[in-house]
């Protein structure tokens, strides 16, 4: 690994413009990683390539990423929340009709919510604090759902009308409809969310 990066970064010092060699630069990162140093490089080949919707992509996954490491979140989440948001809603204008580039970021949405609900479960008491804190956890979950929807049903259309499914893009598809039938349930759109319960069981 130490000689093979060490080939790429001569390769990139002698090329710097060579898509292929950037694109082994950033796999290497990936591969190995260093997030941190991994999103940098990928905001340097997203300034030389703004229109590259895969790049964005990445970048927003990437910060996803870093806001949910294995232990602890950091304390600077919510910011890496937020660029992950920007990278996108970038990618997806300019790739609006890929399914997962809207699967993922719909993820992201959807995951945050339900973080949120896992914090009102815990509350257990019954006093008016108690009652106002679980109000307004839920009115934030909501409105969580609610900007994941528009994605999440984008991505169902988009696999609903792929005839040529891989196993990848099927299970994503699966999660897609897990997705949407929790989040019309909670919206209390039931004849949606089976519609969805007997989409999963048709796959």
């Amino acid at each position: 690994n130490t000689e093979y990066f060490a080939t790429i970064e001569e390769a990139r010092a002698a090329y710097p413009d060579d898509i292929t060699l950037r694109n082994y630069e950033l796999n290497y990162f990936i591969s190995s990683g260093k997030q941190e140093e991994l999103v940098k490089k990928l905001e340097d080949a997203a300034s030389k390539d703004p229109n590259n919707a895969d790049i964005l992509f990445n970048i927003a996954t990437t910060y996803l990423n870093m806001a949910n490491p294995k232990g602890a979140k950091p304390a600077n989440a919510s910011e890496l929340y937020a660029k992950s948001e920007d990278a996108f809603q970038r990618a997806i204008k300019i790739s609006p009709d890929n399914a997962a580039y809207n699967y993922n970021f719909g993820a992201l949405y959807f995951n945050q919510a339900t973080e949120v609900n896992e914090k009102m479960n815990a509350i257990s008491g019954t006093t008016d604090d108690d009652e106002k804190k679980y109000k307004s956890l839920q009115t934030f979950r909501d409105a969580l759902f609610g900007k994941a929807t528009p994605y999440f049903e984008k991505a169902y259309s988009l696999f609903s009308n792929d005839k040529y499914l891989g196993t990848e893009s099927k299970n994503t598809f699966k999660s897609t409809i897990l997705a949407l039938k929790e989040i019309y349930a909670r919206q209390n759109k039931l004849d949606k969310a089976e519609e969805m319960k007997k989409k999963y069981e048709s796959l």
